[in-house]
């Protein structure tokens, strides 16, 4: 094999590695766990709509309630914390 074969060679590997990467990238972001949180903001966005509620204000309210402030990332990530120790 000629050194300009196998350059091509690797760059080819290093090429199909950047395509697994890509790939597991795109299958990270399509997977259920991130389809089933955008179903459930929208559902809930759904919900507040339907009492009259502005479902950006809504869940603008709700972010900086949990992490808008000390006591409340304590409040949010203190369950968490036990949980995972």
């Amino acid at each position: 094999m000629s050194t300009k074969e196998s350059s091509q060679t690797r760059s080819s590997e290093r090429l199909s590695g950047v395509d697994n990467v890509g790939r597991r990238v795109l299958e990270a972001v399509t997977g259920p766990v991130v389809l089933s949180v955008i179903i459930a903001f929208a559902v809930g966005g759904v919900f507040m709509a339907m009492t009259g509620v502005n479902p950006l204000d809504g869940y603008a309210s709700m972010f900086s309630g949990s992490f808008g402030s000390g006591i409340g990332w304590a409040n949010t990530n203190s369950p968490a914390f036990y949980s995972c120790c």
